[in-house]
């Protein structure tokens, strides 16, 4: 019978057809009908990482590249890139989703995404409400924090004074300690 590996630090969880699963640790039999990945098992395959009643991944459902030219002529042509994706997904009978809001430098008004309060895609505010920037991600940086706070200190009556490079985690813990929101 197999075991889990002599060396290994911490648990293993085995799974069975069923999807039961179990928690193993250094030593332990794997029992009857369950899997452990191959890395884990004594002596065992580092590679094998699928179950045997996994099925292999399906294949992918894009076609192959038909090698008409059609991209290069659009290409040569000068056609916008965007264009040329749309072309491409029109071939393969895909729709393409809206792009996203690229960044435009420091200009907050031309980041706005259409319907919404910022350049994050936030749903407007209710009543003047402001919402803090988010944490991670689009529009969480420390300019978006440092407008949100002098905002939002403002609207409490504070006066505090914010540089203009101060790092989102300072000004969180700033606005924190002022009882102002940051979530």
């Amino acid at each position: 019978m197999a075991e889990v590996r002599k060396d290994l630090v911490g648990t293993v969880i085995a799974v069975n057809e069923s999807e039961q699963y179990t928690h193993l640790v250094a030593g332990d039999t794997i029992p009857d009908g369950y899997f452990v990945g191959g890395h884990a098992v004594e002596d065992g395959d580092p590679a094998d990482q699928r179950a045997p009643w996994k099925t292999a991944p399906a294949p992918s459902l894009v076609p192959a590249p038909t090698g008409d030219g059609k991209v290069e002529q659009m290409l040569a042509a000068g056609t916008p890139p965007e264009d040329i994706v749309a072309a491409i997904a029109a071939d393969l009978g895909v729709s393409l989703l809206p792009a996203s809001p690229q960044p435009d430098g420091d200009d907050p008004a031309a980041n706005k995404v259409p319907g919404t309060d910022d350049a994050t895609g936030n749903p407007p505010a209710p009543d003047g409400e402001l919402i803090p920037p988010p944490m991670s991600g689009a529009g969480s940086g420390g300019p978006a924090w440092r407008d949100y706070a002098l905002a939002a200190t403002k609207k409490a009556g504070l006066e505090i004074e914010i540089p203009e490079d101060a790092k989102r985690s300072d000004i969180v813990e700033a606005l924190k300690s002022a009882n102002i929101r940051v979530e």
